[in-house]
């Protein structure tokens, strides 16, 4: 563990308490792949189906991303820092978090969607956070799961996916 991230864990460690850990395991699920269901699902019933489109494929990318990186990098999760983690995971790669990564492609999203980025960055920030408290993560995890989230909102939009996926779609089943 580096410097910072001990420093981190050190300062969490310090505010722990009962109802911040009732609030942070609620925050925490706020970029859960069950929230972005419940957000394709609003969309589609919306009629919003471009919205439910880009979503999905921020999601794909996403997941493709954060599996090449936590392969490639393998980082163990926290252990000790806090004494018990306060969230129980199946072990895999701690490094970038993905609840972080989510939040911050959900933060330009929902920002773009429905105005309000004060609102969505405080949450994609409070989801970073919660994953430090519950002692899941190391702070440089939510560092590169923030840029990762912000990296997939730019790319897919910037190289169109969802315009070409519906492309290739409709070429193929027209």
């Amino acid at each position: 563990m580096n410097a910072v991230d001990y420093f981190f864990v050190e300062a969490i460690k310090s505010i722990q308490h009962p109802l911040l850990t009732a609030i942070a395991r609620v925050v925490t699920n706020l970029s859960s792949y069950f929230v972005i269901l419940a957000l394709v699902a609003l969309f589609l019933h919306r009629k919003k189906k471009e919205s439910a489109m880009n979503l999905v494929v921020y999601t794909l990318v996403d997941m493709f991303l954060l599996v090449s990186l936590k392969s490639l990098v393998n980082r163990p999760r926290p252990e000790g820092h806090p004494p018990k983690a306060l969230l129980s995971l199946r072990p895999n790669s701690s490094f970038p978090s993905g609840h972080t990564s989510r939040a911050f492609f959900l933060a330009p999203f929902l920002s773009r969607e429905y105005g309000v980025r004060l609102l969505w960055y405080t949450l994609a920030i409070l989801v970073a956070f919660s994953r430090i408290y519950l002692g899941v993560h190391y702070f440089t995890d939510i560092v590169f799961g923030a840029i990762t989230g912000t990296f997939v909102f730019w790319f897919a939009n910037r190289m169109q996916i969802r315009e070409r996926i519906c492309h290739f779609l409709d070429a193929r089943f027209a």
